[in-house]
């Protein structure tokens, strides 16, 4: 792949990350309290989905392990605000699949 493709991934999911943050800051101000809302944790998410993929391509075992911790608990937090169970079950389903789906591409490519 295309060495600034790969950076290109990055990039957008750390802008994922980016955004979190702005929506919780604003929503936060605009609450005049620390606020979770519930896009912080879907942008954070997607963020470790794409992240994952990078990690992938670019063979970088921390990467991949730091964004399967930090994936599960995203999911949890979103469960805790019932936004979980909104999800459809075949959604669900393929979004917990993708760290260990990830993981065995990865040992399969002899990463190290």
């Amino acid at each position: 792949m295309e060495q600034y493709l790969i950076y290109a991934l990055g990039f957008f999911a750390q802008g994922l990350f980016g955004a979190r943050s702005v929506v919780q800051w604003y929503l936060s101000e605009r609450e005049k309290k620390v606020v979770s809302p519930t896009l912080f944790w879907i942008f954070s998410l997607c963020g470790s989905s794409l992240f994952l993929i990078y990690g992938l391509i670019r063979q970088d075992a921390v990467i991949l392990l730091g964004q399967t911790i930090s994936f599960y608990i995203y999911v949890r937090n979103l469960q805790l605000k019932k936004v979980w169970k909104i999800i459809p079950f075949f959604l669900r389903s393929f979004i917990l699949i993708i760290p260990p789906l990830i993981i065995f591409l990865a040992f399969r490519q002899r990463i190290h």
